[in-house]
């Protein structure tokens, strides 16, 4: 129904850069992580697992 195809992905991540604005550390990262989250799409496994890796999160 609301299929206009294709979505083209890196619009997706301008949110991120206005997020991670926020003067709030935790808000603008978790939210940065989120619009990313979004951009990645289907590869979103790969984006958590790097992030993970980053910090040092167990999985």
């Amino acid at each position: 129904m609301f299929d206009y195809g294709p979505v083209h992905r890196p619009h997706y991540a301008m949110p991120a850069l206005f997020s991670a604005t926020d003067p709030r550390p935790v808000v603008a990262a978790f939210q940065a992580l989120s619009h990313a989250c979004a951009t990645y799409a289907e590869h979103v496994d790969t984006l958590l697992a790097a992030t993970r890796a980053e910090f040092g999160i167990p999985e």
